[in-house]
């Protein structure tokens, strides 16, 4: 079904100036609630989420110095040079909030080793088994075995 053009202002003026929810407006104009998100996404309104404050943001900048100088420094070493400049949360959300904070390492190219069947997959399967290896594969593969006697 197509939503009419009158109806796609008239949905665009209850977001974005009124500030209705999506589901409000569905339900207001008696049309299905993914309509309403087509067309907002189509006119190109978007909302960001308001993040609300939290007790890390005092010390975010902090926190990026400190790991623009040490990139590779353990959350829970900052948590506690944190803590000891006046923080008083918890660490797991600490820990949480400061995933988003770390610069990300820069990805490394690597080659990817295809083989045909019956080629050798790797040097670990041209290697004899060790002494230990070998009698434990024929305890394994002998009829009598069984586990835990």
């Amino acid at each position: 079904m197509t939503i009419p053009s009158s109806v796609g202002v008239e949905i665009v003026r209850l977001y974005t100036v009124e500030g209705w929810r999506v589901g409000t407006i569905a339900r207001h104009l008696g049309v299905h609630h993914s309509a309403v998100s087509r067309v907002l996404a189509r006119n190109g309104v978007t909302r960001e989420k308001a993040r609300r404050r939290s007790m890390v943001d005092r010390f975010e900048a902090f926190v990026r110095e400190t790991f623009e100088r040490y990139p590779r420094l353990a959350a829970s070493v900052v948590y506690r040079m944190v803590r000891a400049r006046g923080y008083a949360g918890g660490e797991d959300y600490f820990r949480h909030r400061v995933a988003g904070l770390r610069p990300r390492r820069v990805a490394e190219a690597f080659l990817e080793l295809r083989t045909l069947p019956g080629e050798p997959a790797g040097a670990a399967l041209l290697r004899p088994l060790s002494r230990r290896s070998r009698s434990r594969c024929r305890r394994r593969s002998s009829p009598g075995f069984r586990p835990g006697s």
